[in-house]
């Protein structure tokens, strides 16, 4: 197993790492979609009723997508709460 690992070339691991960072992006883009839609649905289906909350989740949402694909890309990792009061 460790010979055929071996065999392998830089750039052939280097394009394997970069369209696992690519698909792992994509991923989150994905999800963030579905959180949306979801959160949409939910404000159509009670009348807006809960839009206030509605609204900070997809806020959160949005700002966590972002960290994410930001740690994909460079292993920075961001806190969602750095902007939060603290009591």
């Amino acid at each position: 197993m460790f010979d055929y690992i071996k065999s392998f070339k830089p750039e052939q691991i280097q394009d394997t790492v970069d369209k696992s960072k690519d698909f792992a992006i994509k991923t989150v883009e994905f999800n963030n979609t579905i959180a949306k839609e979801s959160l949409k649905f939910f404000n159509d289906v009670t009348d807006k009723y809960f839009y206030t909350y509605t609204a900070k989740v997809a806020e959160a949402v949005n700002q966590g997508s972002e960290y994410a694909k930001e740690f994909i890309k460079t292993g920075t990792v961001k806190s969602l709460y750095t902007n939060s009061a603290k009591n």
